[in-house]
């Protein structure tokens, strides 16, 4: 600090291990009734953002035969003997076991940017959030203008993409269902059959 911070002294400071880290400090007036001052500052960092990757259990390939083996295996009596929160707490270990044994994990997929999304159309998107963190309103006219115009741009963009894949419908059949198969509501991963 190059300033008095209270009206006779340096009380308040800012500490860092690097001497460029914290620039501009200035100081913007008192703080209520108190003699300290406010400070404010600029950090000159940069943030890296690290993608975790995703996992889920994939109960539609559970190793059925296997767990009802196992389920088989367990003395249920002797388990649920005893209080009610003791016996909770081991069928849940237990059913955890199972589920952690038995059960193949997925990585969860990152879904990525949508493929109908052109420029034009993100860029109004990414208009419409910077408008409303600077206002904090969705109610506010600018708002609202700016959400209107991202809306029409975003549809305008699904109907060129849904438009150009059904024309090009027998030359590129996979993209055309993959995207008709992304709207679908429900899930259609069926097991295979069993033979009894």
């Amino acid at each position: 600090m190059d300033f008095l911070t209270t009206d006779k002294s340096i009380l308040d400071l800012i500490f860092s291990k690097e001497l460029d880290l914290v620039c501009n400090v200035q100081r913007l007036g008192s703080f209520g009734f108190c003699d300290h001052k406010l400070l404010f500052c600029n950090l000159d960092i940069e943030v890296s953002r690290v993608k975790e990757s995703r996992t889920r259990f994939d109960y539609n390939q559970v190793d059925m035969d296997r767990l009802i083996e196992q389920h088989g295996f367990i003395k249920w009596t002797s388990v649920l003997a005893g209080f009610v929160n003791e016996c909770w707490v081991e069928f849940k270990r237990i059913l955890l076991e199972l589920r952690d044994k038995y059960e193949p994990v997925t990585a969860v997929k990152d879904k990525g940017k949508v493929p109908w999304m052109n420029y034009k159309a993100l860029k109004w998107v990414t208009k419409k959030h910077i408008f409303f963190r600077k206002y904090k309103d969705s109610s506010h006219p600018a708002c609202r203008m700016i959400s209107k115009i991202a809306s029409r741009e975003t549809k305008k963009a699904k109907y060129v993409i849904e438009k150009k894949s059904a024309e090009n419908i027998k030359k590129y059949s996979k993209s055309f269902y993959a995207y008709v198969e992304s709207k679908a509501k429900v899930g259609r991963n069926i097991r295979p059959l069993e033979n009894d």
